[in-house]
């Protein structure tokens, strides 16, 4: 991420704004990790910063902490081999 569109990201995670999206993406997902079904230490991630802001359900993905790591990793490993 770039410094300007970190910024944004750090501001745009403590708003009210954020604060729904990311309530109904938990609401959808039950409550549950979409990868491993836990209950706990759920965060919401982002598969793309494409529509940062005005999110789509699709966007997102409801994660327990250590699925959310493998799926930062991932989305870190195809960036690299998406460029040329």
């Amino acid at each position: 991420m770039r410094a300007t569109h970190s910024r944004f990201y750090e501001w745009y995670l403590e708003s009210p704004a954020w604060a729904d999206t990311r309530a109904e993406a938990l609401e959808a997902a039950g409550h549950r990790c979409e990868r491993c079904g836990a209950r706990k230490y759920l965060e919401v991630h982002h598969k793309t910063y494409a529509r940062l802001g005005y999110e789509e359900p699709e966007d997102l993905e409801v994660l327990c902490a250590d699925c959310h790591a493998v799926a930062d990793l991932e989305r870190e490993e195809e960036r690299h081999v998406s460029r040329p």
